[in-house]
């Protein structure tokens, strides 16, 4: 019996499943930008992308919280839109995206972003400085927009953080740091460890250097060491002419826009779910005070109309829903959806209806010598599933893509294909924080009387199994069926 690891392996050589945005953005957006097919989602937060840099744009219109279920295309869509903030719409995969663009009836949102963002070699281009954020080890959420702003500077040629950033709490660290030392020389080389305090350096020495890369964990170290060589006295580095974040970010697009010709500043922050879910993880954070920081940044820095700051989040869920899934206190729920407001909230989701999840699909498999031929000998029948597909009313706006979908997303049927997408964007059947299936063994339809009371087949992930009832069987069922009209 011919089984289906026989036909399809899993394409290790394709593009990676995860895109780390960072790395992305670095280099390789090209190949990214050239694999990208608009969807309505991404056309809906283009379109805002291109009214939020305009001068008379609401501060919320330049945050944003980007949120859908792993696999939705945040990530890619966010490689797109940090090359488009930072090198224009020029470029030949750019131009070939916005080609796409406007053969899906998008010529004025192609018109306005050409005008809106124009190509780096343009004497009249002012780009943003796009600051990328991924993984962080930054003990703070404002600290790693600091630590953020500060490697993308660094990274940038032609830009120097000592001339572009005010003195900051790291610089003001280091300042009072060095005082310490020219009093007590004797501390410069004795090991941190005699007051207890571990980090990655060895000495005040080290410290100083770990400080002046802009390290949150050296800054937590100073912290902890300061009162144990000064008489107890808490460090504050407004005491040494420290900046506070928010002035950081707003004198260095000051100093960019001034001296550099860019127009602001972009945060890119993927996975910014895990960031919520780790500070709440950790009681001894002062989640309602981070939380707050990041409220203020974002009203200042995104509110003016110039020089300012897009602040662009990607997550699972809502901010709101982080509070509810990782059993927050009351006090860190009612933080999370005040500041909730002050985003403009877009799901971003694949649609049935639309080319990019099954090219998504697609990419995930690769068929074998066996499978190449199977489908080879089937080219009759596939053609002629095609062409029952085309008349159906799920797939009546992909009747130019339809063939390509059956071939591939060989060797599911296309509208199991399609099916997929509404179980995905259901939180109780995909995880939204990763999408965890539920194994179920073949049993008649759900909505049958004759359907049983359980047939599933768990799968554990994490400790955790997940049930599907057969009252939540029922429903996905239906609505899983709603979306697929019998054809004409």
């Amino acid at each position: 019996m011919t089984k289906l690891r026989d036909i399809v392996t899993i394409d290790h050589g394709s593009r990676p499943a995860a895109i780390r945005l960072d790395d992305a953005l670095a280099g390789g957006a090209g190949d990214l930008i050239d694999a990208f097919t608009p969807t309505r989602s991404s056309i809906a937060i283009l379109r805002h992308l291109q009214r939020a840099v305009l001068p008379n744009a609401r501060k919320e219109f330049r945050a944003m919280v980007w949120h859908g279920v792993y696999g939705s295309g945040k990530s890619h869509l966010g490689v797109l839109v940090g090359h488009l903030l930072g090198c224009g719409s020029g470029g030949p995969e750019m131009q070939r995206f916005l080609g796409r663009l406007a053969n899906q009836g998008e010529t004025g949102l192609k018109s306005e972003i050409e005008s809106t963002f124009l190509p780096d070699d343009d004497p009249d281009a002012r780009p943003y400085l796009v600051v990328p954020l991924y993984a962080s080890d930054a003990p703070t959420l404002p600290s790693s927009l600091l630590e953020g702003l500060y490697r993308a500077i660094d990274a940038t040629d032609g830009l120097d953080p000592a001339s572009i950033l005010p003195k900051t709490e790291y610089g003001a660290a280091r300042e009072r740091l060095e005082m310490i030392l020219e009093h007590h020389p004797e501390h410069r080389e004795t090991p941190l460890s005699h007051w207890d305090i571990h980090c990655a350096a060895f000495n005040p020495a080290e410290l100083g250097r770990e400080l002046d890369n802009i390290s949150p964990a050296a800054l937590e170290a100073f912290k902890k060491w300061h009162p144990k060589v000064s008489a107890g006295a808490l460090f504050d580095p407004q005491d040494y002419g420290g900046k506070k974040l928010v002035d950081a970010y707003r004198e260095a697009a000051d100093a960019l826009a001034g001296e550099h010709g860019y127009k602001g500043i972009a945060v890119i922050r993927d996975e910014f779910g895990y960031a919520i879910e780790s500070m709440i993880a950790q009681p001894q954070r002062r989640q309602i005070e981070e939380i707050q920081a990041l409220q203020d940044f974002v009203e200042v820095v995104c509110a003016a109309p110039q020089r300012h700051t897009l602040f662009i989040a990607m997550t699972h869920r809502s901010l709101r829903e982080y509070g509810v899934s990782a059993q927050a206190s009351a006090a860190v729920k009612l933080r999370l959806e005040t500041i909730e407001g002050r985003f403009t909230q877009t799901p971003l989701e694949l649609k049935a209806f639309e080319a990019e999840g099954y090219h998504l699909l697609g990419a995930l498999v690769a068929p074998t010598e066996t499978g190449r031929a199977s489908l080879q000998q089937s080219a009759a029948r596939a053609d002629n599933l095609a062409r029952v597909c085309a008349r159906m009313q799920l797939f009546h706006a992909l009747a130019t893509d339809i063939a390509a979908i059956v071939e591939g997303c060989y060797p599911l049927h296309p509208v199991t294909a399609a099916g997929l997408f509404a179980i995905a964007s259901h939180g109780v059947y995909a995880q939204a924080n990763r999408t965890v299936f539920t194994s179920r063994t073949p049993s008649p339809c759900c909505c049958s009387p004759e359907c049983s009371e359980t047939t599933s087949s768990p799968l554990t992930h994490s400790s955790r199994r997940l049930y599907m009832t057969r009252t939540r069987r029922r429903r996905a069922c239906c609505r899983i069926w709603r979306i697929y009209p019998t054809p004409e």
